[in-house]
């Protein structure tokens, strides 16, 4: 939940989750909380007086993908100059597809996690197979 509730911070946004069916809800608590989650479904079906069926197409899920890339180091990735060409390229181009990309270490691995979502496929793919490249290049990892 941190990374989602940092993300949630940095952007000014009250609700989040991640993949994983955390919640998480800004006004009540930063972390992920089922029983909240499920209490706030529960007063908007009765507030709007419409089934939950009703809301199962607000969100468009997007084509996407995750991957790990093994480092030996740690290192901040925008310092190293090919690195940042790439992840720049690629978050710009993504982002006019109204994609997302993200990027973080792992807490407790010695790895490098990467979303890319996006209505294009051939996007994502392009961008995996760029991203994967230069990062196993320039931190000495291998994909796993």
């Amino acid at each position: 939940d941190r990374y989602v509730v940092d993300c949630m911070i940095k952007n000014n946004f009250n609700l989040g989750g991640e993949q994983s069916g955390h919640i998480v809800m800004m006004d009540y608590t930063t972390t992920g909380d089922g029983i909240i989650a499920g209490l706030n479904i529960l007063a908007t079906i009765i507030k709007e007086q419409k089934p939950l069926s009703h809301y199962s197409n607000i969100i468009e899920p997007y084509p996407q993908v995750l991957f790990n890339i093994k480092v030996k180091e740690k290192k901040d990735y925008n310092l190293i100059s090919e690195i940042k060409i790439v992840v720049d390229s690629a978050d710009k181009e993504i982002k006019e597809k109204n994609g997302r990309l993200f990027i973080r270490y792992s807490g407790t691995e010695p790895k490098l996690r990467i979303m890319i979502e996006s209505r294009d496929e051939k996007i994502i793919e392009k961008w995996q197979n760029e991203l994967k490249d230069v990062f196993e290049r320039y931190l000495g990892g291998n994909n796993g």
